[in-house]
């Protein structure tokens, strides 16, 4: 007998269909899939796990149980599944009955990205090997560490020194490659397809989760207070073309954000520096 619920089978099923039609990421299907196994737990828990348990009352309950376990950041990412969800439910039953159920306010403290200063970059970058290169390639081209790690030798164009990199949604951009970074690229062993092949099968990328254990263990060796993650670069070759005065929609491209107003963000980061630097060096300050 099987022992799932109306709502799990339902959740299944939007899953399915997100993998197959909508065809999202793997982190964002994993994130959904987090999302909805928390709500499917609470109405199966507090109610009997039907699609009717999730009423107007019983929903806001929820939120209320969200807003006091989650951060707002993850709150807000978890409501963002839960809208598509409800979309689903509806065009399912041929309603618009659970979109029009209510979403709290979510107030997100507004914190700033941390960044790497320009010395601290040089001494990361003084990495070897298949790491050096990586971080070298997410510095100079500000990808994603999941972007870098299924870049394939055909997204290289060395010709015009430029990569092809494929983001968020399946969609492309295409990234201008430094000298530095493209003599290193050329100079590293074409074994499979992919630019930076997992350490132990070259047919298959590099794994983010390596990545991010070989930097924190190489940031340890060079004894960076900091703690070194793969998307800081992202963070800091932003903050830094700001720095020199590069166009906020060229690094809107370049990061391959969809809203300007992501980008903006590092806006403030840039504000901030100089306001330390006026701080530190101002004779009035």
């Amino acid at each position: 007998m099987d022992k799932r619920t109306e709502i799990s089978n339902a959740i299944q099923k939007f899953l399915e269909q997100n993998s197959l039609v909508e065809k999202f990421s793997p982190d964002t299907h994993r994130a959904h899939s987090v999302d909805l196994k928390r709500f499917e737990k609470f109405f199966s828990e507090n109610f009997s796990g039907k699609i009717s348990d999730i009423t107007a009352a019983n929903w806001m309950k929820f939120c209320s149980e969200i807003s006091r376990n989650l951060k707002p950041s993850s709150a807000s990412r978890a409501h963002s599944t839960h809208r598509s969800f409800f979309s689903f439910l509806d065009d399912k039953f041929g309603e618009k009955k659970f979109t029009a159920l209510e979403f709290p306010r979510i107030r997100k403290a507004r914190k700033l990205p941390e960044v790497l200063s320009y010395d601290e970059v040089e001494q990361v970058l003084q990495a070897t090997g298949t790491l050096g290169d990586l971080l070298e390639f997410l510095y100079d081209t500000g990808c994603r560490i999941s972007e870098a790690c299924q870049v394939l030798w055909k997204d290289i164009d060395s010709k015009n020194s430029t990569v092809k990199i494929k983001g968020k949604g399946r969609k492309f951009r295409v990234v201008p490659l430094a000298p530095i970074l493209l003599k290193k690229i050329l100079k590293r062993p074409e074994n499979g397809d992919f630019v930076f092949p997992s350490l132990r099968d070259a047919n298959k990328p590099m794994n983010p989760r390596v990545v991010r254990r070989l930097l924190k263990s190489y940031s340890q060796k060079i004894k960076l207070r900091k703690h070194i993650h793969p998307h800081l670069f992202r963070h800091s070759v932003a903050t830094h073309l700001l720095d020199e005065g590069a166009d906020l929609r060229f690094i809107q491209e370049l990061l391959g954000h969809k809203s300007l107003t992501t980008t903006q963000k590092y806006l403030s980061v840039s504000k901030q520096k100089l306001m330390e630097v006026f701080d530190r060096s101002h004779p009035r300050a």
